[in-house]
Parts: C-alpha cells; sequence; structure tokens
C-alpha cells in the first residue's frame, strides 16, 4: 500500500522522527502525483533516508514467506528468505490506538529497501516476520514511502 496522506509526530521521541517527519512532509507527499515528473529528487531523498536510518537504525532480520506448492503427504510448504535490513522502531502514540487496527503494544518500524549487502528486498507484506532482539514480530500492515518513483523505505505496522 502505497502512503497518500501526511504523516505528522506531534510529540517527536528522537531527533530521527523529528528528521524523517520533515523528510516525509515535505518532500514525499505533496509531489507524489502530478509534481514527481518534475522534480526527479527520489533517488536523493533515498539518500538522506538511508543515511538517518544508518545512523539510528539498528540491523534487523526481515523474513519474507512465501507460499509454496501443495505436498499431499506433508501439506503446503512455505519458503522463508531472509534478509538482514537497517530498521528504526518507534511507537504509535496513545491516540493512534484504537484497538482494531492498532492495538496496544503495536509499533511502527521504518525500514530500508535493500539489505546490508545492497540487494534489493521484496516489498515487506502482513504476515511476513521481522526478527530483532531475539524476538519474532508479525508485520500487520506494510507501506511503501516513495518520491519519483523511487522506494526511500517500507513503514511497518508490527505486532508481538
Amino acid at each position: 500500500m502505497k502512503l497518500s496522506h501526511s504523516i505528522r509526530f506531534h510529540q517527536y521521541n528522537t531527533q530521527f522522527e523529528k528528521h524523517f517527519d520533515w523528510l516525509l512532509n515535505q518532500f514525499c507527499f505533496p509531489i507524489q502525483n502530478q509534481w514527481q515528473q518534475y522534480l526527479p529528487i527520489g533517488s536523493a531523498l533515498q539518500k538522506v533516508s538511508n543515511v538517518l536510518l544508518n545512523q539510528h537504525g539498528k540491523d534487523i532480520t526481515l523474513n519474507s514467506i512465501s507460499t509454496g506448492t501443495y505436498n499431499p503427504i506433508t501439506g503446503l510448504s512455505n519458503t522463508i528468505t531472509s534478509y538482514t535490513v537497517k530498521a528504526y522502531f518507534f511507537d504509535y502514540r496513545d491516540n493512534m490506538v484504537d484497538g482494531n487496527s492498532v492495538q496496544k503494544g503495536d509499533r511502527r518500524v521504518a525500514i530500508k529497501p535493500f539489505d546490508i549487502e545492497n540487494v534489493t528486498t521484496p516489498s515487506p507484506k502482513a504476515n511476513d516476520t521481522i526478527t530483532s532482539g531475539g524476538k519474532t514480530l508479525n508485520i500487520v500492515r506494510s507501506d511503501i514511502i516513495e518520491s519519483a518513483g523511487v522506494i526511500m523505505c517500507y513503514l511497518l505496522q508490527v505486532r508481538a
């Protein structure tokens, strides 16, 4: 899912969130539609996003789960492909927790669109998982943050 509206952190928990909020709202969302052909700054913004994630993020494992073929003896076989990516975790504000789509304990995670070896990762999807600090979290939602057709990062909603 592509984001088409502004994200605001009304209370910044870190300097990173302040910079990330500014980056998204000043460049990504205003030019997503008709202006992106005139403002090809996507690759420059990706570099800024990468610097922020490199400085403030940590290495996590993104586990991409693909449904395999059906085996009549063993059932379905899933294939899990793992990628080590830089990620930054932050919390939802209390007023965003509605008990349904966003539950208490859910977190947001910004991750780079490529792994630590600069290999492009597939777009994370619901039911994929991430592993950080020995804990495995389920991806509930994944949004693509892009500008001028360049993916800057993925913004995930994760749940224990």
